[in-house]
């Protein structure tokens, strides 16, 4: 999947600048960094929860799956929520 150059911003803050990337089909990717450094936005940008400042988004056929850091739904690991909510078509 290609994910477009991406930002932005809040309050005249740039909280997320992103070059246009690639990430392969069916692989497991990993976002890492530190705090405030736009790894939450960029994941709520590519689950389509919120729009980028140039309202750009990945493929409209692409499909993310998102958990929120704050909490998890049920009393249970991580992983466990995961395999919970797993859906075979997303990747």
């Amino acid at each position: 999947m290609i994910i477009p150059a991406l930002k932005k911003t809040y309050n005249g803050k740039t909280v997320l600048d992103c070059p246009e990337t690639g990430i392969r089909d069916g692989s497991i990717t990993a976002i890492c960094g530190h705090n405030g450094s736009g790894k939450s936005t960029l994941g709520k940008i590519l689950a389509g929860i919120i729009k980028d400042d140039n309202s750009k988004t990945p493929d409209a056929k692409l499909r993310v799956g998102y958990m929120c850091q704050s909490s998890l739904p049920f009393r249970m690991s991580v992983k466990r929520n995961l395999l919970l909510n797993a859906d075979k078509e997303l990747s």
